[in-house]
């Protein structure tokens, strides 16, 4: 199986400025956020799963296996990388002791905590840091690959060809003038259905612009940035890996326009569902109220008089009572629902007291039934709370607001925004609240 292949301009500094002491001293990381202009918690997180890749690694790993492969990861999310496949510059030193010259081990500049690894000084296997190319080397390999014969053969067969050559050249020239160095690492980014996909969390931080005018830039802009822990099997199928397609995404500008559209058209429709509820609730808050109100009356302007009961029975479980009375010469009729307390209370009884309202008689109830208001009026206030909360949504979603979540973090969306709009604006906040502190 070949190896995919990332090449990421680097320093050695920023090597430890990016990797070694955010694990070191997580204060760094809001530095590096007000630097370079992302979310300090999302890096945060990123850490995390730098924590859990090493986590795993067994004791025998390499520096390579245990780290290099996630400072190229933690690179990727600051600057350009560059993907070829199955060029290895790593395979120039195995064939070549010539080509050593160029390259700088890692032992050579990691802090001394990590001088008691392994170093391999090279790719390993899949999922692995390789060689590192220190700025210094990268001119002289620039120069050595235009001008001499030897080296220049040895990088025409290991890039298979003149142009993915001038594309690492392209590569190399970047780098000198900005005097940056060239690390090598391995599954960075997988091809996948046309499109690439992150192995290890790689562009998590993919709120950031990767829009370049570098015709030979490589990096693709639909990065699929679903987090998938390091699989060690060679054998692992990348089309059983579930993706988020709405969440995990970066797209295109008339992607963003539709995706857009889309979230206008939910919100809207969440807002017409929401609306419904406030009614329904705002109505069962009305019938409890009127319900108390009743029952106030009933009991401060009722008066009692003795109905004789014509029926008692069950059905569906509920309890009935069917009784008549007289009032003003004129008899009334009336099937009630009672508790099945109150239900057994008039078992054989032929008469049951009742309060009636003497200028409307039909609204009466069973003297013994009386209806607990404290319960009433606790439903009434929780109906119109529901009620009030569900027309606040349905406002707020109707002007275009809505909350989304990614990576753990809800964000509160204003009209017509994404979740990437909505990061980058925050952001560009923290970016300039930072500088006002300052």
């Amino acid at each position: 199986m070949g190896y995919d292949v990332t090449y990421h301009p680097i320093t050695r500094e920023e090597i430890n400025e990016w990797y070694f002491e955010p694990l070191r001293d997580d204060t760094v990381i809001d530095r590096l956020a007000e630097k370079y202009g992302f979310l300090a918690e999302n890096y945060r997180y990123y850490m995390q799963l730098v924590q859990k890749h090493i986590a795993k690694e067994s004791e025998d790993a390499s520096f390579e296996q245990a780290h290099g492969f996630m400072i190229a990861v933690a690179q990727g999310l600051m600057r350009r990388y560059d993907y070829f496949r199955d060029s290895l510059m790593t395979n120039l030193l195995v064939e070549d002791d010539r080509f050593y010259k160029y390259v700088q081990s890692f032992a050579k500049f990691v802090p001394d905590k990590y001088q008691k690894m392994r170093f391999a000084n090279g790719i390993e296997g899949h999922w692995c840091g390789g060689v590192y190319i220190p700025p210094e080397a990268v001119k002289v390999l620039i120069y050595d690959t235009e001008n001499d014969p030897f080296v220049k053969n040895a990088m025409l067969k290991n890039f298979d060809g003149q142009e993915e050559l001038d594309r690492f050249l392209n590569l190399l020239h970047y780098a000198e003038e900005n005097q940056f160095g060239i690390l090598e690492a391995t599954e960075v980014v997988v091809p996948f259905t046309g499109e690439y996909f992150s192995d290890a969390g790689n562009c998590e931080l993919g709120f950031m612009e990767r829009a370049t005018t570098d015709p030979f830039l490589t990096t693709p802009l639909n990065i699929i940035l679903k987090n998938i822990a390091v699989n060690e099997d060679d054998d692992f199928e990348y089309e059983n890996v579930p993706f988020d397609q709405d969440d995990d995404v970066i797209h295109s500008p008339e992607e963003l326009a539709e995706m857009r559209a889309k979230n206008k058209r939910q919100t809207q429709c969440l807002s017409f569902l929401c609306g419904i509820g406030c009614l329904a609730w705002f109505g069962l808050g009305c019938f409890f109220a009127h319900q108390i109100c009743f029952e106030q009356k009933i009991r401060k302007e009722g008066i009692v008089l003795e109905a004789s009961i014509e029926q008692r029975y069950v059905k569906n479980e509920y309890h009935f009572l069917e009784y008549k009375f007289s009032k003003d010469n004129q008899e009334y009729k009336k099937k009630t629902r009672l508790s099945k307390s109150v239900w057994n209370q008039l078992e054989g009884e032929k008469t049951v007291s009742i309060r009636v309202l003497p200028d409307s008689p039909k609204k009466n109830r069973v003297e013994i039934s009386n209806i607990d208001l404290t319960g009433l009026f606790f439903l009434t206030s929780l109906s119109f709370l529901i009620g009030l909360f569900l027309l606040v949504v349905s406002i707020f979603t109707f002007l275009g607001y809505n909350f989304r979540k990614r990576n753990g973090v809800h964000y509160l969306l204003k009209p017509r925004q994404i979740v990437e709009d909505r990061i980058a604006e925050l952001a560009e906040k923290e970016k300039n609240k930072n500088r006002n502190n300052e």
